[in-house]
């Protein structure tokens, strides 16, 4: 893929997720909370959601985060594995695996967190050689 088209989607990728956050922000009735490092303590456990697939097919999904950052995550036949990373008050995820059908090379994901009273929620979109994901999780607090 040339630099600039990938560039273009990175950008799209990033476009998509900064107004998901917007949504998961207000519409669903929590505040958005910049991510800091010291923060995997919050996030490490278990995260139930939903993930919706380049093809625009929804499943639910389990992402599992350790206090270190590694993270697992399965939806249908999918599964992704990698470590988490704050950059800008977002959670990125850097994935080195995945099985299922969207490969690991050019896959990007990055998500907010969002405080909805009770619980966490991360809300975010990535990028995969398939084109444009979308996920929504949350856990207990």
């Amino acid at each position: 893929m040339r630099r600039g088209e990938r560039t273009r989607r990175l950008l799209i990728a990033a476009a998509v997720a900064a107004a998901i956050a917007g949504c998961a922000g207000g519409g669903l009735g929590g505040t958005v909370v910049p991510v800091e490092p010291a923060d995997f303590a919050k996030l490490a456990g278990t995260w139930q959601g939903t993930m919706i697939f380049p093809s625009g097919a929804s499943y639910p999904a389990t992402l599992i985060v350790s206090p270190n950052g590694t993270y697992t995550t399965e939806a249908g036949a999918f599964t992704s594995r990698g470590r988490a990373q704050v950059k800008n008050g977002r959670l990125d995820f850097i994935t080195n695996y995945t099985s299922g059908g969207l490969t690991v090379d050019n896959r990007t994901g990055s998500a907010t967190l969002v405080d909805k009273g009770q619980s966490w929620g991360l809300t975010g979109s990535g990028w995969a050689d398939a084109g444009l994901y979308n996920f929504d999780f949350s856990k207990s607090k």
